[in-house]
């Protein structure tokens, strides 16, 4: 069943608050659970609080209805330990259809109580497990009614999002059936197209805007002396997705793991091992209107640096694909705390693991006055005038994640951040002469093949 807690300001604890309650007793195993409030469409009527719950099965068969229960601040209800409350609490409402039920989504629409999706991860057909679907449904008074299907393959989660004032549901499709057997090949079962829809408001239904497929590739955890690991198509294992904004920036995390939800963590480890792949985080490019790769530059750096926004294919330059370590995958959760941004991963290996949402920045090349390379091109040195500093750039290969080539450049040597020497206070050895500096520039010397950098001040 499902427990619900209190928070005692006093105590700074959880305690037991009341059990929700199911209309014939029966052992469920829930798999998910939403709080949301809908807005009536009378402006003097308060708004209704809600818990849908999904099931994923009852110990014997999966075709278990999930449930809604609505918020009762009527009556008084005894709670566990044994003190009274007012109000009756989150009272069972009405059924929702579903079977194997993974996940749930909300979409909140002004003078309505909006629409409920239910990921079904199996459909009817025992031939054909793997197909099933997202059902959405519209609310009204806390009864819900199916307004249309959308078609899945072992759905694992639903996810409702705005970009723009557009509103778009993601599916994480995420396997066919379960695997014969922990060989390579019998892998290919998790290689499942996630959807994007987008809301069309003049059809009131969702249509579809874009398949996660073969295009987004995946890449294997490297473990301790193996070869580096290949890239392979589509988003192997596709388990849970969360959408988040950073930086002026819409993004869409997917966390991707190959273990069955049954599996323990020592049998995960075992069966899995080196084919786990490593879960994604992909950007929304706004030129395209898509998902993709990770862009050069977010529209906060573009207003902080230049004043203003750049043109929308200018960012797509230079993508990066990135794939995150995280092991068996559940869910991503993206917070804002004081200054810091962090990418929070619940893996079921490797426990709760935070990533710092920082990208390196190169400071000191603000106006910029001078430029040389060293003699064996290996090295460009950069001199700023606003900050007394010359910045070192290296010319090499760079790669993404998954082993592409990030930039393309006169025989794959691009230039990349090295390192910044700035004026130092005065001392022996210490860096001098760059105030005011106007000019740099390389000199041939006998003693160093790359030769001596010169900078006029």
């Amino acid at each position: 069943g499902v427990q619900l807690y209190r928070w005692d300001t006093a105590a700074e604890q959880f305690f037991p608050d009341h059990l929700l309650t199911l209309p014939s007793p029966t052992r469920s195993y829930a798999s998910s659970i939403k709080f949301f409030q809908t807005t009536p469409s009378s402006p003097l009527a308060p708004n209704v609080a809600y818990l849908a719950v999904t099931y994923r099965w009852d110990g014997d068969n999966v075709g278990v209805p999930s449930a809604l229960f609505r918020w009762r601040d009527d009556g008084v209800r005894t709670l566990q330990d044994g003190t009274r409350a007012f109000g009756l609490g989150f009272v069972y409402a009405s059924p929702i259809p579903s079977r194997a039920a993974t996940a749930l989504a909300h979409f909140s629409f002004k003078g309505t109580e909006g629409l409920l999706a239910v990921a079904n991860s199996q459909g009817w057909d025992p031939s054909a497990p793997g197909v099933g679907s997202v059902d959405v449904y519209a609310m009204a008074g806390g009864n819900v009614t199916l307004l249309q299907a959308l078609p899945a393959v072992g759905a694992a989660d639903v996810v409702a999002f705005t970009i723009e004032d557009r509103q778009f549901l993601a599916v994480a499709n995420r396997q066919a059936r379960p695997p014969a057997n922990n060989t390579p090949a019998e892998q290919s079962v998790y290689d499942q197209a996630s959807e994007i829809f987008l809301w069309d408001a003049s059809l009131q239904r969702f249509k579809l805007h874009q398949l996660l497929g073969e295009e987004f590739q995946s890449i294997f955890e490297q473990e301790p002396g193996m070869e580096p690991p290949v890239a392979f198509s589509h988003l192997r294992g596709t388990t849970g997705l969360h959408p988040f904004t950073a930086d002026g920036e819409f993004y869409l995390a997917v966390a991707q793991s190959v273990c069955e939800w049954q599996e323990s963590r020592r049998e995960c480890l075992e069966e899995a091992g080196a084919m786990q792949p490593r879960s994604a985080v992909l950007q929304w490019d706004r030129a395209l209107e898509r998902f993709g790769p990770l862009l050069s530059v977010t529209r906060d750096e573009d207003l902080r640096v230049r004043g203003r926004v750049a043109e929308e294919r200018s960012a797509v330059k230079h993508s990066w694909n990135m794939r995150i370590s995280a092991g068996r995958a559940r869910r991503w959760e993206f917070l804002t705390v004081d200054d810091f941004q962090l990418l929070v991963v619940c893996s079921l290996t490797k426990g709760v693991v935070m990533y710092d949402w920082r990208f390196s920045q190169i400071a000191g090349l603000s106006s910029v006055v001078g430029a040389a390379a060293d003699l064996l091109d290996d090295k460009v040195y950069a001199v700023g005038r606003a900050a007394p500093s010359v910045v070192i750039l290296e010319r090499r290969a760079t790669s993404d994640d998954l082993g592409r080539a990030v930039e393309t450049c006169p025989g794959q040597r691009c230039l990349h951040y090295l390192s910044t020497t700035t004026e130092a206070a005065p001392s022996v050895g210490a860096t001098s002469g760059l105030k005011g500096a106007v000019a740099i520039e390389v000199r041939a010397s006998p003693r160093r093949l790359e030769g001596l950098l010169y900078v006029r001040s």
